[in-house]
């Protein structure tokens, strides 16, 4: 059986002599999807445009048709026809161009890129340095620390892993608030 969300990535499917009664399935897939070229499509440069010849297109445009149609012509016929001449009038009098089927984006330069790689590099190296960290300091946090000489042993106070702080236990202050609550802040860096 061969089950997939991704139909079109399967190139080839076909059944295979087995070795009982029973065939088998043969099937052959990409494991990536192919990245599809972006169709060219057309660019107008307005900038370029012939405005003169444009605004009297658009005025014989106008006598033409306040002159054929009148209040009771169908309003589909009447667009396509306005559809048609401004698509004939954009065509003649406004330059275009085709865009390129590559994929780039011309404000990523090539400093920005390599910006990009940079940090990209770092975040891995933070993460991976991260993730060594964690599992190191987490085993050591959670032992229980060595035996101090002439029988005075040391135990975490309990709270948040990263709260806890090995201290001997003729160290621990009486049940006063004050006493237990100088216990939950964190030491002060040396």
């Amino acid at each position: 059986m061969f089950i997939t969300s991704r139909p079109t990535l399967v190139e080839k499917i076909k059944p295979v002599l087995g070795v009982s009664d029973h065939d088998i399935v043969f099937v052959q897939a990409s494991t990536t999807a192919p990245r599809s070229k972006t169709p060219k499509r057309t660019i107008l440069l307005l900038k370029n445009a012939d405005l003169d010849s444009i605004r009297s297109n658009i005025k014989q445009f106008l006598d033409y048709y306040l002159s054929k149609h009148i209040t009771y012509t169908k309003v589909n016929t009447i667009w396509n026809e306005f559809k048609n001449i401004c698509c004939d009038i954009i065509e003649k009098d406004v330059p275009s161009k085709l865009s390129t089927q590559r994929f780039n984006h011309p404000w990523i330069t090539r400093k920005i890129k390599c910006l990009s790689r940079r940090k990209k590099r770092a975040l891995r190296r933070a993460r991976h340095t991260y993730r060594n960290q964690k599992t190191s300091l987490d085993t050591r946090s959670y032992r229980r620390p060595p035996n101090v000489s002439a029988g005075k042993s040391t135990t975490p106070i309990l709270g948040p892993p990263c709260l806890r702080i090995a201290t001997p236990r003729s160290c621990i202050p009486s049940s006063s608030p004050e006493d237990v609550t100088a216990l939950w802040h964190r030491p002060p860096k040396k």
